[in-house]
This record gives structure tokens, sequence and C-alpha cells, in this order.
């Protein structure tokens, strides 16, 4: 066996049954066989030896040859034999196989965490578990329909998990794993989802700012010690901060002094659901800041329990509050939807309340502005009341003369 550089006449120049080893690239061969020369690496792979053809001359020139001889080493020497790989191509991913190579690629580089993690819930703990065996060329219309009817009485989960599969399937069109236009969720029927508004009334405002003040502790001691779940002023501070800026619950917790101005009347995050977005701060937010102690070493304003964190989940705070208050039904969502509807109620405009919410796009916004109507009912009616006054007046007025007469 030969050793030299593979070079275009060192091919042409090969005899019938020759092969040389190219000199650069240690493993990379050209072997003239019957016909014209092909090229190929000799490897070894968990202890056996094995070879791997890489392509016919003409069809592939020596440089062009040898980069891919170099990739498919690299991949050797991390554990990947690419005849396996090949094997696996022509046979075809399955679900499984397409779901990991989904998720690295797709969304660990393009999405945000909370849309990585609801990703990966939905498609390794629910997906998977069902179709993950089949091959995805295999999954079928029928496979996607029967899967979805399995969780309708979780309308909004059936439809998600709908959604990130059509996001999966389109992207193995673009792999090449699945033909053109075959995407077989295209054609199964989203469930009816009921829009749920739910937002606090007067009463319930007043109850919770009575249960808010109760419980907010009355020195705030910053170690870490005396932080406790259920009473810690960062818990309470987030409640307030979520009611009086409608932010959303992430982009609260999350909030570092850094974003925050000197006037602490504004915080600007590099990085919300919808990008850059500025949360404003009212005399009263304002008020709840100042409340909250720095802690050394945690650059969060709202703190969490582990050294340097911020809080991560403010459920069991905000049911003890729903509790003390006696408010029942009321996510920490809808304290959201409170700030928009009562924004509404105040004859906000939709692109100012759209800009204070961070709604991407205007429909968003839009299911909140039939509230603007309470105010003109209200004018309605008192236009009417006055009218029928008039009229009533003028009515008595006219039975009086006739009855005079």
């Amino acid at each position: 066996m030969a050793q030299q550089k593979i070079t275009k006449r060192a091919v042409e120049n090969l005899a019938k049954g020759e092969t040389i080893f190219d000199t650069e690239v240690p493993g990379f061969f050209v072997r003239r066989q019957i016909k014209r020369p092909s090229y190929g690496i000799k490897f070894r792979i968990k202890g056996r030896q094995g070879t791997f053809a890489i392509g016919a001359h003409g069809v592939l020139a020596p440089d062009q040859a040898r980069r891919k001889a170099r990739e498919l080493l690299v991949g050797i020497q991390n554990g990947v034999d690419p005849r396996e790989e090949k094997r696996r191509q022509k046979e075809g991913l399955t679900l499984t196989e397409a779901i990991e190579k989904f998720l690295s690629i797709h969304t660990e580089k393009k999405s945000k965490p909370e849309t990585r993690k609801q990703y990966n819930r939905i498609l390794k703990s629910i997906v998977a578990p069902k179709l993950g065996k089949k091959k995805l060329k295999e999954v079928t219309l029928n496979d996607i329909e029967r899967l979805h009817a399995a969780y309708e009485d979780t309308p909004y989960q059936a439809n998600r998990m709908l959604a990130i599969l059509s996001k999966l399937f389109s992207q193995a069109e673009k792999w090449g794993e699945r033909d053109h236009g075959s995407n077989p969720c295209r054609h199964v029927d989203r469930y009816a989802e009921k829009s749920r508004e739910r937002f606090l009334s007067g009463d319930e405002l007043r109850k919770l700012a009575s249960a808010l003040e109760s419980s907010w502790p009355e020195e705030n001691n910053s170690q870490k010690d005396d932080i406790r779940p259920l009473a810690s002023p960062f818990c309470i501070a987030a409640i307030w901060l979520l009611l009086l800026t409608g932010a959303r619950l992430n982009e609260i917790l999350t909030m570092e002094w850094k974003f925050l101005n000197d006037e602490l009347n504004s915080a600007r995050l590099p990085d919300s659901k919808t990008g850059t977005k500025t949360i404003y701060f009212s005399e009263a937010a304002q008020k709840i800041l100042r409340r909250l102690p720095k802690i050394d070493g945690n650059p969060y304003v709202i703190v969490g329990r582990k050294e340097g964190a911020h809080l991560v989940n403010l459920q069991k705070p905000w049911r003890r509050i729903l509790e003390a208050a006696e408010i029942e039904d009321v996510r920490l969502h809808d304290l959201r939807h409170t700030y928009a509807s009562y924004g509404a109620m105040n004859d906000l405009s939709q692109p100012l309340l759209m800009k204070l919410l961070g709604h991407a796009q205007p429909a968003t916004t839009q299911k909140y502005l039939h509230l603007q109507d309470a105010p003109l009912h209200i004018g309605n009616a008192r236009v009417s009341e006055a009218m029928l006054r008039e009229i009533n007046q003028t009515a008595t007025k006219q039975a009086f003369v006739k009855k005079k007469v």
C-alpha cells in the first residue's frame, strides 16, 4: 500500500487494484477497482476495524474527499460510526430520534428557556411514550388524530401539543426525512378553547391588598435564613408588582436591579417573551421596590432561597394569600388580566395598553377593549334617564293642563 498525498494526478495514474493512503489525513485512502477510483476511510471504533466509502472520483475532487474524511474521522473519535449513521438515514429516523434532533437544533438555539421547557415536557413526556418507536415517515394523520383525541379533556394542552408537533414535522420535511407537504398535523381540527378572562373586582382588590399588607414582615431581614417562602417580603413584593405593572410572572421574577433606572420608575428588560421591553413603575410600585432589601451577591430584585438566585415558585405563597383574602379561582396570571382590564375601563388606548403589556400582536390586546364600553353604557343610561325625566315631567304638565281645562 503506497503512501503519498492524494492528488488529482496521483488518482488518475492509479493502476487497477492499487490503493494510496494519504499522508495528510491518516486513514484517508483512494482505491481503483474495476471502474473509476473511489475514496474512503479506514478506521477503528470500539476496538473493531472498519472501512467506509466516501464517494467516487469525478463526483468528488481529492480536496473535497479529504475534507469529508476529516469530518467523518472527527465523528468517529466522538463515537459516531458512519456506517450506523448511513443505515439510520436509509431506514429513516424514529419519532424519538427526530424529537432529539428537533430539540437540539431548533429549540436549544432559537427558543427561550420557558419555551424549551414546554417543548421538552410535551415531546418527551407525552408524544414519545405514545409514538416514539414509529418511523418518522410512517406517522400518519390517523396517529396524530388519536393522540390529539386522547387529551380532549384538556383542549389547551392538546392544541399546544399539536402545534409543537406540526413544527417538528415541518422541520422534518426540510431535513428530507418526510415528503414535502406531508405534515400529518395539517388536517387535524383544533379543539375550541374556552377563553378565561378572570380579573379582580373592586371588592376583591381591597381584600387582596389587605392580605398582602398584613403578610408583609414588620422588618425586612436580608439574611438568607430569615427568608421564609410563605412570608417573605420578596414573595409579597412580587405579587404587588404583578398587579401594579401588568408584567408577566417570569419578567418580575428574573428582573435584576441593574435593569432599573435611578428613579425606580422603569426597568429595561433585555430579553422578555417579545424581545426587549420596558416595565413602568407607578408611585405605588416604587414604594414596593424601596421596601425591598438588596442582597449582597444576588443581582435579582425578587430574591429566592438559593444563594445568588431569584425566586422560582410563587404558587404556595399565592395560595396562602388568596386563602387569607377569602378570594377563590384566581391565578397569578389573572393579575395581568386585572391590570389590562382596569386599563381598558379607564380609557387607555389600544396602542398604549399594548405597549404597557408588551403584546406583540394588537389582537392580543383587543380582547380587553370591550371593557371600554362600560363607561359608554353608564353614559348612555344617564342620557336616557334624563330624557325620560323630561318626558315624564312634560307628560305630567300636559295632563295637569287638560285636567284644569
